[in-house]
């Protein structure tokens, strides 16, 4: 009876200890911060002028291509520097990417 004993207690040790660390990570426990995540639940936007697409949000950054009026875009982030200049980082939408693949989707407008 004292082995059997001995036996329940080894093997409900080891199933607990084969079983708790798969849930945490390898570094020990971490507190994860929630991840936002945005729907969009409608369209594409449109613009309404010429914008010109920048590789990144100042003014002194290459331009990458010249969006036409009426280029659908989706938001990707909003982003203000210090001078309060606002930038919106934008991926052309599908029905814009027809035919020019050698052209860039995303980057950053100056509004």
């Amino acid at each position: 009876m004292k082995q059997i004993n001995s036996l329940v207690k080894i093997s409900l040790m080891l199933g607990i200890a084969l079983l708790i660390p798969a849930n945490l990570p390898a570094g020990g426990y971490t507190i994860r911060q929630p991840q936002i995540k945005r729907t969009n639940k409608f369209g594409p936007i449109i613009t309404t002028q010429k914008f010109c697409l920048k590789s990144s949000p100042f003014s002194i950054a290459p331009t990458l291509r010249t969006l036409d009026i009426g280029s659908p875009l989706h938001v990707l982030r909003v982003w203000q520097n210090n001078k309060g200049q606002k930038w919106i980082h934008v991926q052309l939408s599908l029905l814009d990417k027809v035919g020019q693949h050698n052209l860039a989707q995303k980057g950053w407008l100056n509004v």
